[in-house]
């Protein structure tokens, strides 16, 4: 994308870290280009590189409760996703005055201390780190647990989406995975007929893998997707269960409380669901046909790029 403004020499490396723990990985952006951008596309997650020099990083069984003290069987093989923990000279020992926080957020090794990033991932048989998401943004339902990040890169590739958010509704243990994408400018649904060929299109990409097929709800948010104050581009997914939620008349997801709830400064122009009737019979048919041809036509462009065609990697 900035080819054309950097040095013929020039690299553009990017980082992953936290305020606690900076930086633990870089990666360089033609390798990102060379071997891992077409694995991000097909639900892969998405590759931060190789542990730094000092850095320790582990991924660990994921839990929500307190680890007291390091234990070596914590520690998960390469390739299963778990919880993201690091161990080194930068890796901030305590949170001023928060003494529940610190304990849920460290582990201690005697005098040194692992700081729990809050993320998920796993290693490849490169050693390098592919994150996956946050750990409290997991869906957890009947079919196993949903990583969004690995979800949203598949329907992202739709070419009127701007980005989407994967959330659930419902019971801990059972929830219904929702689908909440926001369009590109002006490309936006604007009738029942539009709505209802964008979802056939966006299915018809979620069906190639097993980790997005059982994803059958799909909602338009009308206008920008909530995000955090500070950095201005972290999805606020909290919110848009509880908005989806609502949307579809569902239980609102668990954990979720009145003061979540989001200020409706936008409203959904469309929801929809392939057996939910949302079209009159009359235009049943032709939506059918029409999401048809065009499911077909667009999953041929989307495995072009450069002009020359991604090879499909394995199935999750």
């Amino acid at each position: 994308m900035y080819n054309h403004v950097l040095a013929p020499d020039a690299k553009v490396i990017t980082p992953y870290g936290a305020t606690e723990a900076m930086p633990l990985t870089l990666i360089d952006g033609h390798e990102i280009l060379e071997q891992t951008a077409a694995l991000t596309e097909t639900g892969k997650g998405l590759c931060v590189g190789n542990p730094l020099p000092d850095i320790t990083l582990k991924v660990i069984k994921a839990t929500d409760e307190a680890i007291p003290t390091w234990d070596n069987n914590l520690e998960l093989n390469p390739g299963y996703i778990g919880e993201i923990v690091v161990k080194g000279p930068i890796v901030t020992r305590t949170y001023l005055n928060r003494p529940r926080q610190t304990a849920l957020a460290k582990i201690t090794e005697g005098d040194a201390v692992w700081h729990r990033m809050g993320d998920v991932g796993y290693f490849d048989n490169q050693g390098r780190l592919w994150f996956c998401g946050r750990k409290k943004h997991r869906v957890f339902t009947d079919q196993g647990i949903l990583y969004p990040v690995q979800c949203e890169t598949i329907f992202n590739r739709h070419p009127d989406v701007f980005r989407s958010a994967v959330v659930g509704t419902g019971a801990a243990c059972n929830q219904r995975p929702i689908l909440v994408v926001e369009c590109k400018e002006n490309q936006h649904p604007t009738n029942l007929l539009d709505q209802q060929r964008m979802i056939m299109e966006l299915l018809a990409l979620g069906v190639e893998y097993s980790h997005t097929r059982h994803i059958q709800d799909i909602l338009f948010y009308d206008g920008s997707f909530p995000t955090d104050v500070r950095h201005n581009v972290k999805i606020q997914r909290e919110k848009l269960a509880i908005w989806a939620a609502e949307q579809l008349h569902l239980p609102q997801p668990r954990g979720s409380t009145q003061e979540q709830r989001h200020t409706q400064d936008s409203e959904v122009s469309y929801t929809g669901k392939l057996n939910r009737g949302v079209l009159p019979a009359v235009f049943g048919a032709l939506s059918l046909v029409l999401g048809i041809v065009a499911s077909v036509l667009l999953l041929r462009k989307t495995r072009k790029s450069n002009g020359k065609t991604i090879a499909s990697t394995e199935k999750k």
